[in-house]
């Protein structure tokens, strides 16, 4: 919702790994600020994602070739998108509600951080747009597709929005 944390994690991982050409969007619902833990736990994966700001729906555009939703909420507020879209749900935990001490939320945050790389691994290998070598490691649990989504021919690269309320993160080929 506040598109601190799972998202925005989820656009460092794709800007880090994704081949040229790719751009990628995250929003939330009520955008708040950028979670200093997920700015952390991702600099222990050598991404940077200082740069990288909460924002609302309206700095998403609307062509978008894949959707990925990462929390209920997003994926039942989540607005459509015009043309053949690709929808994803991925079910992660919000890392920034996690309780416990600094260092039990921190494992929260980390755990969340490496099922997203995973998954974005799996996304940019499946979709070809992966720098190599990024293939995915590792067993991954599975995701599944929102209802009715299914890769369309011509349709299966390029933008990715995946709702960071997790509310949308997007890539778009460029």
């Amino acid at each position: 919702m506040a598109n601190s944390c799972r998202s925005q994690m989820a656009e460092g991982f794709v800007r880090h790994l994704a081949a040229e050409g790719v751009e990628v969007y995250s929003a939330g619902l009520i955008p708040t600020a950028l979670d200093s833990r997920a700015v952390a736990v991702m600099r222990e994966r050598g991404v940077d994602i200082r740069g990288q700001r909460a924002k609302d729906l309206q700095a998403v555009p609307q062509e978008v070739d894949v959707v990925i939703t990462l929390c209920g909420e997003a994926e039942e507020a989540c607005p459509s998108f015009p043309g053949p879209v690709i929808r994803e749900h991925w079910p992660l935990p919000d890392p920034a509600r996690a309780p416990g001490s600094s260092e039990e939320v921190l494992t929260i945050f980390r755990q969340v951080r490496d099922e997203i790389e995973q998954r974005v691994r799996t996304l940019l290998a499946a979709h070809g747009k992966a720098t190599p070598p990024c293939r995915p490691q590792g067993k991954m649990p599975p995701h599944r597709a929102a209802k009715g989504s299914r890769p369309t021919k011509g349709n299966t690269g390029g933008r990715i929005k995946n709702p960071g309320f997790g509310v949308p993160l997007a890539v778009r080929e460029r």
